[in-house]
């Protein structure tokens, strides 16, 4: 699977925790909003909580993505 990292759309469909229903989330400025990571078929992969670029002098960038594990959309499996 390829994934894409871009920033997210200028209004954003949000559900926080405990939130009984989602609610609309605009950006500031256009340069405000966020990165994500989505697959190549334009899916938001669920639960991100934060992106890390990082860019060196004399290395290729690299990135971190810091996912919360709700149980629901995104769960750990083998464990007992």
């Amino acid at each position: 699977m390829k994934m894409v990292l871009k920033r997210v759309p200028r209004l954003v469909h949000v559900h926080a925790i405990g939130d009984a229903e989602m609610i609309r989330s605009l950006a500031d400025q256009e340069n405000s909003r966020p990165f994500a990571l989505y697959t190549e078929h334009g899916d938001l992969l669920p639960g991100q909580q934060r992106v890390c670029i990082e860019s060196l002098p004399g290395s290729c960038p690299t990135v971190t993505v810091t996912f919360y594990l709700d149980g629901d959309s995104l769960k750990i499996l083998g464990d007992s």
